[in-house]
């Protein structure tokens, strides 16, 4: 957004049918590999031409083509490639490395270098997935130059939101991974939904380990015991509310897309699976509150990891919540964070609030937060 509240459309990717930057040198395709991937990556991007040196995000590259990119790719080309090798392997180039299997990503935690130059300590968020990195980028780049920006994922997340490993220890091997990086404090920690568990648990085993954590993010985070389904909210009906929720999200996102991009997201098969079949399942709880109810569930099995918090927290949420529970401001937090608690509500849902010129309001809205916390240890 602009500081009159319009849409900037300078910050959106590039429109299809651009050329790529004419500052920047151009090395041609070497091999048959090569060309396949930038027929694609040119198709995909809309950029013309497109260099085996080209970065995917110097292009305009985003979370949504992203996916697209790699769905074709697995499609067209026969080969499933992680998400997560678009970071460490940005190029064409690289990428074929992994088609010819030269390389393979198999670590466990991973830490992913969004900004490194500032003058403020650096900014760990935690990711819940891979795609959520490419969502940090954007909220990197609104954050400005001066913010130091790091992304965490760990796969193990996804066993502890079915019940089947410890917060704790996936917090531990974490901080392994920001001592590497800043090995003392203050330290910023943040986490986008389920992340935000895990950034709340790293800052506690940090302060019992006598450093300093300045503050916490949690970006529309659910606490212990909540979200809690209404009565009149069964299993079909929460399914039915989120479907409405998700496709509310989507068609706003899609608004900021070129046409051709819609038109193409949306014969994307995995879309359509994400949108009608991954909450479509039941839950064991009878909750109806599906994959959210998962994390309650989670959250449950590891109260001991939710003793009170001390420090500075924010909780940045959607204005529009969860339809079919019973509403809490604090999403549950409150009984938890005993320290300097704010609760700062952000255009959005769930799904939308980090996305596009939204990132731009929480980017600003972090900048003058993380300023006053740092601002108070002088």
């Amino acid at each position: 957004l602009t500081p009159n509240g319009k849409i900037d459309r300078t910050a959106f990717p590039l429109a299809q049918g651009l050329v790529s930057d004419p500052g920047a040198a151009y090395v041609a395709p070497r091999n048959e590999q090569e060309q396949k991937l930038i027929e694609v990556w040119e198709r995909i991007l809309g950029v013309h031409p497109i260099g085996v040196e080209d970065d995917f995000f110097d292009l305009g590259g985003h979370s949504l083509l992203a996916v697209r990119l790699f769905s074709v790719i697995e499609k067209e080309i026969g080969v499933t490639l992680p998400l997560m090798t678009l970071f460490d392997s940005p190029t064409i180039a690289q990428q074929v490395k992994y088609l010819r299997g030269e390389v393979s990503d198999e670590e466990t935690h991973r830490v992913v270098e969004i900004a490194r130059t500032g003058t403020r300590p650096p900014f760990f968020c935690i990711s819940p997935s891979v795609i959520d990195i490419i969502t940090y980028q954007d909220l990197s780049r609104n954050m400005g130059s001066d913010q130091p920006f790091y992304a965490l994922y760990s796969n193990r997340l996804s066993l502890w939101k079915k019940g089947t490993d410890h917060l704790g220890d996936i917090a531990n091997e974490l901080v392994l991974k920001i001592r590497e990086i800043s090995p003392q404090g203050p330290y910023l920690l943040g986490g986008y939904s389920a992340g935000g568990h895990i950034a709340l648990a790293i800052a506690q085993q940090l302060i019992h380990e006598g450093d300093i954590v300045s503050l916490v993010v949690l970006f529309d985070t659910f606490g212990p015991n909540y979200p809690m389904a209404l009565p009149w909210a069964t299993p079909q009906i929460m399914r039915v509310l989120k479907l409405i929720r998700r496709l509310e999200s989507w068609f706003w996102k899609f608004r900021i897309l070129k046409w051709e991009q819609k038109k193409k997201y949306l014969e994307l098969p995995k879309v359509q699976s994400w949108l009608f079949d991954r909450y479509s399942e039941t839950t064991t709880s009878g909750k109806g509150l599906s994959g959210h109810q998962n994390n309650l569930e989670s959250s449950d099995r590891n109260k001991s990891h939710y003793q009170e918090y001390a420090g500075d927290a924010l909780l940045v949420r959607g204005k529009k919540s969860m339809l079919g529970i019973y509403k809490d401001r604090a999403m549950g937090w409150g009984s938890v964070f005993t320290g300097k608690f704010d609760i700062r509500m952000v255009p959005g849902n769930h799904e939308d609030i980090l996305f596009g010129p939204r990132s731009l309001y929480v980017a600003n809205l972090l900048n003058v937060h993380i300023s006053e916390v740092l601002g108070k240890r002088g």
